[in-house]
C-alpha cells in the first residue's frame, strides 16, 4: 500500500473520492484519442422500454428457480461484486434481447458469469448455440482463488453446475489485449473490468468493435455526473469520464443508466450502477 493511498483512505469520503475522480481526469486527458464506431450497437432503445421491461413480470418464475438453484452453490457472489439485483437485470436483459453469445470482462468470483451463463443456455435453441468468454487479469479458478479464500464455489464449479463448461472460456489477460487480439464477436458485452478512465476510453470502442450488429453493451459502476449514489460517498468515476469524452469527440452512442431496480441491491437501497450503452437512433 503506497503512501498516497494511506493518506487518501484517512480523507473524508467525499474528498477521497473527489481527489480520485480529478487524478482519472488527468490521466484521461493524456491519452490519445481513439477512433470510435458505435454503428454496431441496438438501435431504438429508451429508458422507457428497459424501465418496462424490468417490471414485467415476465421472467419472474424462472428467475426464482434460477436464484434458489445458484443459492445451493455456497453461494454466488462476494465482496465489491455484482449485486443480486443486478445479477437479476443483467439475466432479463440478455434473456430479452434474445442474446446468444457474451463477453464478460471482469470474471471476479463469477457472479455475474453464472447469471450471463444462465440467460445464454435459456436462449439457446438447436440452431444457435450459446458461446460465452469471460476475462480477468487472475486466473479465479485456482486453490488461491476469491472464491476459494470466501468459502464459495469457483466460476468454474458454477459454470461446471449448469453444463456450461463446453462452451464457456475463461480468459486471463487484460482486457484491452484481448480486446485487439481476438476474432469473435458477441451478441452482449458487459463491462466491469478496470474502472479507470483511461481504461474504459480505451475498452468501449475495442469492444464495440467486436460487438455483432444490433448487440448491447452494459457498463458496470456508471455513476453519472460523477456523483455518489450510495450511502458510503463511494464513486467510481472512470466509466462516466470515459463516456463523456467518447461523447464530446462525436460517438453516436447514449448511456441508460438503469437507475433503480425494482429488487433491492445494496445498502439498503434498489439503487443500481449499471447502465446499458445503445446507438442515438431510435430508428
Amino acid at each position: 500500500m503506497n503512501l498516497n493511498y494511506q493518506i487518501l483512505r484517512r480523507l473524508p469520503p467525499p474528498l477521497h473520492f473527489w481527489l480520485l475522480k480529478q487524478s482519472n481526469r488527468i490521466k484521461l486527458s493524456r491519452v490519445e484519442r481513439v477512433p470510435c464506431d458505435p454503428s454496431a450497437l441496438i438501435k431504438g432503445v429508451t429508458p422507457e422500454l428497459i424501465r418496462n421491461l424490468l417490471v414485467s413480470s415476465t421472467y419472474d418464475a424462472e428467475w426464482e428457480t434460477l436464484h434458489a438453484e445458484i443459492e445451493t452453490l455456497k453461494g454466488a457472489i462476494g465482496p465489491s461484486s455484482v449485486n443480486y439485483g443486478e445479477n437479476r437485470a443483467l439475466y432479463i436483459l440478455i434473456r430479452h434481447f434474445n442474446a446468444h453469445s457474451a463477453l464478460e470482462v471482469g470474471t471476479h468470483v463469477g457472479g455475474s458469469t453464472v447469471h450471463m451463463v444462465a440467460a445464454l443456455k435459456a436462449n439457446s435453441t438447436p440452431e444457435r448455440a450459446p458461446r460465452m468468454v469471460t476475462v480477468d487479469i487472475v486466473d479465479q479458478n485456482t486453490p488461491a482463488s476469491l472464491a476459494r479464500r470466501l468459502g464459495i464455489a469457483t466460476p468454474l464449479e458454477k459454470i461446471e453446475h449448469f453444463g456450461a463448461s463446453d462452451w464457456t472460456q475463461f480468459i486471463q489477460q487484460p482486457s484491452l489485449g484481448y480486446l485487439a487480439e481476438t476474432k469473435e464477436k458477441f451478441d452482449f458485452i458487459f463491462l466491469d473490468g478496470d474502472h479507470a478512465a483511461s481504461v474504459v476510453y480505451r475498452e468501449l470502442p475495442a469492444a464495440l468493435e467486436r460487438l455483432n450488429p444490433g448487440g448491447v453493451i452494459m457498463l458496470h459502476d456508471y455513476y453519472p455526473d460523477g456523483k455518489a449514489l450510495f450511502s458510503d460517498h463511494k464513486i467510481t468515476a472512470g466509466p462516466w469520464l470515459a463516456a463523456k469524452r467518447l461523447q464530446r469527440e462525436g460517438a453516436q452512442f447514449r448511456i441508460i443508466p438503469l437507475g433503480s431496480l425494482p429488487w433491492p441491491t445494496k445498502l439498503g437501497s434498489t439503487t443500481t450502477v449499471l447502465a446499458m450503452v445503445v446507438h442515438t437512433s431510435l430508428q
